[in-house]
């Protein structure tokens, strides 16, 4: 199975502080114990600096967007998300927001409190929180529902943007 994980510079997990085995010479990296990945439509959550292509082996199963497998592997480092896909997408996240929240009628401390921190994290070290910053505008302005479609179209984004996440499955 092909999937995807966000790591820290050098192929370091995020939370566990494993390194992966990077590919060399055109060939995956070796393979790698109890690995965690995801597909598209959850990397907005798990943004870090570095993206990977990740082949999957013998699939334990998934929970919230994550999937679990005995093993994995680099494939390839989705070389498009730099930092300065990061902080296009932090912009486009907090831009979204900043549209949402204007013409939003609730209550105006809210507003003005979400529209002064969307500037705060428009930049590529932020990228995550511009994420979780875009999704927490759009839930106070109309919902869950709302919420979860801002994810949505965060995770089109990156598609859209990042080959080859565009042909991935989601």
């Amino acid at each position: 199975m092909i999937a995807y994980a966000f790591t820290r510079p050098g192929a370091l997990s995020p939370f566990t502080g494993r390194r992966w085995p990077v590919p060399d010479g055109g060939r995956p990296g070796a393979w790698f114990a109890e690995p965690h990945a995801c597909g598209v439509d959850v990397l907005p959550a798990w943004i870090a600096p570095e993206l990977w292509r990740i082949e999957l082996d013998d699939v334990l199963g998934e929970e919230h967007g994550r999937i679990f497998a005995r093993r994995g592997r680099l494939l390839e480092r989705i070389d498009g998300w730099d930092a300065f896909a990061a902080e296009a997408f932090a912009t486009d996240c907090c831009d979204h927001a900043r549209a949402l929240v204007s013409g939003w009628d609730g209550d105006p401390r809210v507003r003005e409190a979400l529209l002064a921190d969307a500037p705060l994290v428009a930049n590529a070290a932020s990228a995550n929180v511009a994420g979780y910053f875009g999704a927490l505008a759009a839930e106070r302005v109309a919902g869950l529902g709302a919420a979860v479609a801002e994810r949505r179209r965060q995770a089109s984004w990156l598609a859209a943007r990042l080959s080859p996440l565009g042909d991935a499955p989601r």
